[in-house]
């Protein structure tokens, strides 16, 4: 579904609006996540790979060796696999991204975009991103803090498949993203075409979210679609416009770091992503605590 420029900003004021309401419980989850002692762990949830597979895990998410995003959907694919055959929580977020270059990559050769080479070189960089924390979590190579958080809560197995897909959300849109937008070099005037990959990825997300259901068991297109804001972005942008307008606020949002992370301004930029994380991840988990996800 698309969306006219000019209501899908006003979308976005909304969701600021709204955001304001929740510093003071997310920030104060965020603060209890810290203080509060690390929850036991189970194998439930968290295959132990071992041989063949193990070997083509961590060889798939080598990104030294990742050619071009065709490479990068097959692997994709055969991460997800390879995760979901074992009924690991880890495959939560390789659901969620085979669906996304599976609509992706078919648009970028379909010369859709005003500028194609700039549309790959971000997207490439963003995947790369992904690849690079899963080898690190693999291998015991570096990990961002971000993706730690993600893989440490695939070995919590008291959270839903939900909670833990939006901890890896997170840690991509709101920290990856952006970062891949810098280095991508973008400007203004790459901002449309920014924007309309999440236009074309909006099928994806359905697909998304029945392989999601199918493999994990719960429907969480609820939580994108509206259950945090209710019908209020609805009244503004048209039925079904919310799950649109989030994502694609969240775009925007990444956009604006992204270039600002270009310039004398990164530091702010990055301690303001930072902070949007933490917010993020607490209102996530007061979600969750609430049984939202």
């Amino acid at each position: 579904m698309r969306v006219a420029r000019g209501r899908r900003f006003l979308g976005a004021s909304i969701i600021g609006a709204l955001l304001c309401t929740i510093p003071a419980v997310a920030v104060g989850s965020a603060q209890a996540m810290a203080v509060s002692p690390v929850s036991a762990k189970s194998t439930e949830c968290r295959h132990e790979f071992t041989g063949a597979d193990r070997t083509e895990l961590i060889t798939l998410s080598d990104p030294s060796t990742l050619r071009d995003l065709h490479d990068a959907r097959d692997r994709a694919t055969r991460i997800r696999a390879l995760f979901v055959k074992n009924h690991d929580y880890r495959g939560t977020f390789a659901v969620f991204y085979k669906a996304v270059l599976d609509g992706a990559v078919p648009s970028i050769d379909n010369g859709d975009y005003a500028d194609r080479d700039y549309v790959t070189a971000v997207s490439l960089d963003f995947f790369k991103r992904y690849l690079e924390n899963l080898h690190g979590h693999l291998t015991g190579g570096p990990v961002t803090p971000y993706w730690q958080n993600f893989y440490d809560k695939t070995a919590e197995c008291n959270l839903s498949p939900g909670r833990v897909l939006l901890a890896a959300l997170n840690a991509h849109v709101i920290i990856d993203l952006p970062q891949a937008v810098a280095t991508a070099g973008s400007s203004q005037r790459n901002f449309d075409d920014f924007m309309k990959v999440g236009d074309s990825l909006q099928a994806s997300t359905s697909v998304m979210f029945a392989d999601f259901k199918q493999v994990y068991g719960e429907d969480v297109s609820g939580f994108f679609g509206g259950l945090i804001f209710g019908d209020a972005i609805d009244l503004v942008v048209g039925p079904g416009g919310t799950q649109y307008t989030v994502l694609q606020s969240a775009r925007a949002y990444a956009f604006a770091n992204g270039l600002e992370l270009q310039g004398f301004t990164k530091a702010g930029a990055f301690a303001r992503m930072h902070a949007s994380w933490l917010l993020a991840e607490g209102f996530v988990t007061t979600s969750a605590t609430a049984g939202a996800i």
